[in-house]
């Protein structure tokens, strides 16, 4: 495997890290001389989460223990009930929000879209777990709030400071099934007014499992070649309380991987190999008043892709924001915002190189009434060279049906439309890129039921029931055109389902059980008939099940925990004419962890089983997947 030349990636992640250093600096050496007494500062790290009302969202938090070196990817499979597209064992992954396809679904780090500028989709794969100390999984239509791809929904990764006057060190070291080693190390240190978190990734598979080629007489046990991976990445981020109510935070991310990519099982003599390289850099600056909070952030994202040694592709994304939000009265608040974005791509797939702005403006009002309802009006206007973009509006309610000390219902709406701005690779192509496709438009509308009961301190159950309607016009396919294909505004998409999540947490015999349960029935079919032969209208989109569930539960006695987790991929069409599909699948997984405890130190032992009646399944056709597999894991912490 090759590592590419370049004179910005490894040089930019040093100097950001030595800038930060150069910030950080000050701020520990006058604060090891004198004591600083400094009014509380209110972080809101996601302005825009002030304003979602209505909507259904899921929140994670406490990953360490099930998730220490684990993927988005992996992450989002056990605990969600939302698909996820995978190419092979640690190959591609892609998520499907809503029976929506990979790019209508946006990732924001730190506040900025991450996904790919040229395919327009995120590589789960490729995020680990330790990316934020917040992550939000938001369902549905989003764009008010998130911008372009925010059609299916949005995963919102968020780095926040902590603000602990004791440093922390956690180490992480597992091996595992396959030639499987994965580390992990990361350090905070900090004070009331300056805080620095650097966390340090590492992860190398052989991938050599073993499997049964269906395609050959009596199905004999094959050892997978050609799919070793390998991931190296580095998280910095500083936090400053520059003044009583404002705070500067800097926060990079570099990530460098190498993939042989793994085959199918009818072409195992492959040799495609793909090495990708991130640097994202995010500055923002906020300060808070009485009544006033304004938000300034710059950001910088690189991304390079390197195939088979011969298609490159670099792409590079110059991004600035601004928000005002005020609160107008004690039941009325406002942010008013506006971005512009620089987008730079060379590569060798198109004819020459693209450069592209974007700007966007938006307007949010959250209106509270009475104490038990919410109303939310959100507004973007988004522009980019040579397009014309539909505004994306939204509106939210929720309302407290009963509220009391141990009732809580909830009901919500919400209505929104949004879209997508055709990706670069839609239009430029070559050859077969289409300059002259619209932004894809849908329009969304949800309503559900949340309820929660507390019985004392013993049992907590929670319920979340959501139905959903959305419509996508101008949908990108892309078709044969003689000698090459090309993409055009031809479909039409209504999808529709079904959300149902439970949960519970019960102290018993000294312990605690803690248990989820997500629901997903997804109904996505294509609405338009390209011509008298066409048999896909009327019928489900390829790679969309109708039927997702996930189940997780662990329980927690004296420092020891036990989990298992079920999760279910239901059957997937894999013709656009329903006539040929994939068989579902049931994955079971296992995990056993002790901590042991001192003064200021702790040590972690996890055990995991992974598919552990070892089914055979595939998640895309002739994509072989691992049988049943382990690791074994060692956490060290001191606080």
């Amino acid at each position: 495997m090759n590592t590419h030349n370049t004179n910005v990636s490894v040089p930019l992640a040093l100097l950001s890290f030595l800038f930060q250093v150069v910030i950080v600096a000050p701020g520990f050496s006058q604060d090891s001389l004198q004591t600083h007494t400094l009014e509380e500062v209110v972080i809101y790290g996601m302005p825009s989460s002030e304003f979602i009302t209505g909507s259904h969202r899921q929140y994670f938090d406490s990953l360490d223990v099930l998730f220490p070196v684990s993927t988005l990817s992996d992450l989002l499979q056990t605990l969600t009930p939302v698909y996820i597209k995978e190419y092979g064992s640690y190959m591609l992954s892609t998520i499907s929000l809503r029976g929506t396809g990979a790019g209508h679904t946006s990732t924001i780090w730190n506040g900025f879209n991450i996904n790919s500028s040229t395919l327009g989709i995120t590589d789960f794969s490729q995020i680990p777990v330790i990316a934020g100390d917040r992550l939000v999984l938001h369902y549905g239509g989003a764009s008010a709030l998130y911008g372009s791809e925010s059609i299916g929904g949005s995963v919102i990764i968020q780095s926040e400071g902590h603000w602990n006057d004791s440093p922390s060190l956690s180490v992480y070291q597992d091996a595992g099934s396959f030639q499987t080693y994965r580390s992990r190390v990361g350090l905070r240190i900090g004070n009331s007014r300056v805080e620095s978190s650097t966390r340090a990734y590492h992860s190398y598979s052989k991938n050599n499992f073993s499997f049964n080629n269906i395609l050959k007489p009596g199905s004999p046990v094959e050892r997978q070649q050609h799919a070793s991976v390998w991931q190296t990445g580095l998280f910095q981020d500083i936090y400053w309380k520059t003044g009583t109510r404002s705070q500067l935070s800097v926060n990079s991310w570099y990530h460098h991987s190498n993939r042989l990519i793994q085959p199918t099982i009818a072409n195992t003599a492959s040799t495609d190999v793909q090495e990708d390289e991130n640097l994202r850099l995010a500055v923002s600056f906020q300060h808070t008043a009485d009544l006033d909070r304004i938000n300034v952030k710059a950001g910088y994202l690189h991304d390079y892709m390197l195939f088979n040694n011969l298609f490159n592709t670099t792409s590079n994304q110059q991004i600035l924001q601004a928000t005002w939000s005020r609160k107008i009265t004690s039941a009325v608040k406002s942010t008013l915002g506006g971005s512009w974005k620089n987008v730079a791509v060379e590569t060798n797939n198109y004819a020459g190189s693209v450069i592209e702005n974007r700007w966007d403006m938006y307007l949010w009002i959250k209106y509270t009434p009475f104490r038990i309802w919410e109303l939310a009006l959100n507004i973007r206007q988004a522009g980019a060279s040579g397009f014309r973009i539909p505004l994306a509006p939204a509106i939210g309610s929720s309302l407290d049906l009963m509220k009391t000390n141990s009732h809580l219902i909830l009901w919500r709406l919400t209505a929104s439309g949004n879209y997508r701005i055709p990706t670069l690779n839609d239009r430029y192509w070559n050859p077969g890129g289409n300059p002259e496709l619209k932004p894809e438009q849908s329009w969304s509308v949800e309503s559900g039921f949340r309820w929660q009961y507390l019985h004392s301190t013993e049992t907590t159950l929670t319920s979340d029931i959501t139905l959903y309607n959305m419509w996508v016009d101008n949908w990108i396919i892309w078709l044969p055109q003689g000698s090459y294909w090309s993409p055009q505004n031809l479909r039409e998409v209504r999808s529709s389902g079904l959300e149902l999540t439970f949960s519970g947490i019960h102290h018993v015999c000294k312990g605690t059980i803690d248990w989820t349960i997500s629901y997903a029935f997804t109904r996505s079919v294509n609405n338009t008939k390209l011509d008298e032969y066409d048999r896909s209208d009327g019928k489900q989109l390829p790679f969309v099940p109708l039927h997702n569930l996930s189940m997780l539960v662990y329980y927690n006695l004296h420092n020891w925990k036990f989990s298992i987790s079920e999760n279910y991929t239901g059957d997937r069409f894999i013709t656009t004419d329903n006539e040929d599909a994939i068989d579902g699948y049931l994955l079971t997984d296992m995990k056993i962890s002790k901590q042991v405890n001192w003064i200021k130190e702790s040590l972690l032992v996890l055990f995991e089983f992974k598919n552990v009646l070892n089914k055979t399944y595939y998640n895309l056709p002739l994509r072989a997947m691992p049988g049943r597999n382990f690791r074994l894991g060692l956490m060290y912490n001191l606080n």
